[in-house]
């Protein structure tokens, strides 16, 4: 497999055929990191010492949080159950919000995927309207159940090793001295290598999702199908898959590196631009809401805007290295290779000709 072309090939069609930028920049709005196909799951703790607790901290406490609200509420003109309406309404807007982010997440990724591989299969362009058109499509159904059926197994597994790995603390209810230094140091251990199990596994479920994408996609594979043909082949193609995936891994990091210094001219533009005018307001009014109202939105708009941008150029591009990988390997399989063949294999079904 020539890694090297992939990627050029991947490049190219990200920068020459902008219809997939809409796609790649919604992705990019609703989810997280495409390259892996499953977030990373971080566990922390804090041990919690009650020696020398003051009863009486607690009702301080409770009449600060009490001032607070006193205090917040009257400059509002907010009432108690004017707030719980507030927290109603923001509830149900946050569950259309999650309702719509998947819907949009699994249709511009089933977008990108059919859209690459149509350009890669007729090397010509494509339009947004046919964008819409190939990832409005049963396979962006099948994604969504593709991440349930790897995602929740995956998230009990992780309930139960977390479980198991902070199970010895029990013994920190013995009292002697030995067993709560045998029983944090069992703790530390075990979580130690339950952490690096369950963070391998995560990469190994996130390419065979990627995979899984590809075969629900371009070759009209049900869930269940599309998620064991992935498997094989990522059983059969193990070397070239790593390789992709390190690189990807390291073109990530390089990414990251490129946008911090982009991020910290962001912020000094959002802080003048933004700031400036917000602090001018409060010194006029000595109100701080009207500054806020006003010095947020755009130091957001002039962070976001730019990084959402270039965010969805990067997904456009992982999705691509993907999908371009994918037909390699198809490829590779019905023996024949990207240097005796056009990408679409010269009167074979290629994978993006399956229509639904």
């Amino acid at each position: 497999m020539n890694y090297t072309e992939i990627l050029k090939r991947a490049l190219k069609i990200t920068w020459t055929r902008r219809s997939l930028w809409l796609f790649g920049i919604l992705l990019a709005l609703v989810s997280g990191n495409p390259a892996s196909g499953f977030r990373g799951y971080s566990f922390s703790g804090r041990q919690l010492d009650f020696r020398g607790w003051d009863p009486s901290a607690q009702d301080s406490f409770t009449r600060w949080l009490q001032y607070l609200w006193e205090t917040f509420s009257g400059d509002l003109g907010v009432s108690l159950n004017a707030l719980g309406k507030v927290l109603i309404v923001a509830a149900v807007l946050l569950f259309l919000w999650l309702l719509v982010s998947l819907v949009v997440r699994y249709f511009s990724q089933n977008a990108l995927i059919r859209m690459v591989a149509h350009v890669e299969e007729t090397q010509g362009t494509v339009s947004v309207g046919e964008g819409f058109r190939l990832g409005w499509t049963k396979p962006a159904w099948y994604m969504f159940l593709i991440d349930l059926v790897l995602g929740v197994p995956f998230a009990l597994l992780a309930i139960l090793l977390i479980a198991i790995g902070l199970s010895p603390l029990l013994l920190l209810l013995v009292d002697t001295v030995s067993a709560k230094v045998v029983g944090i140091g069992l703790t530390v251990l075990m979580m130690l290598f339950f952490v690096a199990v369950l963070v391998v596994a995560g990469i190994v479920l996130g390419v065979i999702s990627q995979l899984a994408y590809r075969q629900a996609a371009l070759s009209g594979r049900g869930t269940l199908e599309s998620i064991a043909e992935a498997y094989r082949m990522l059983k059969e193609h193990f070397s070239n898959v790593a390789v992709i995936w390190l690189l990807l891994l390291a073109i990530g990091i390089g990414w990251g590196l490129v946008l911090l210094p982009i991020f910290v001219v962001l912020f000094v533009l959002a802080a003048v631009m933004g700031g400036a005018p917000a602090f001018l307001l409060y010194q006029a009014t000595r109100t701080v809401w009207p500054a806020l109202l006003i010095g947020v939105p755009v130091g957001m708009a002039i962070i976001g805007l730019p990084l959402l941008f270039l965010t969805g150029l990067y997904q456009t591009f992982i999705s691509a290295v993907w999908t371009l990988t994918y037909r390699e390997l198809w490829l590779k399989e019905v023996g024949l290779g990207t240097d005796s063949v056009s990408p679409g294999g010269e009167g074979l079904e290629s994978p993006e000709m399956v229509e639904f």
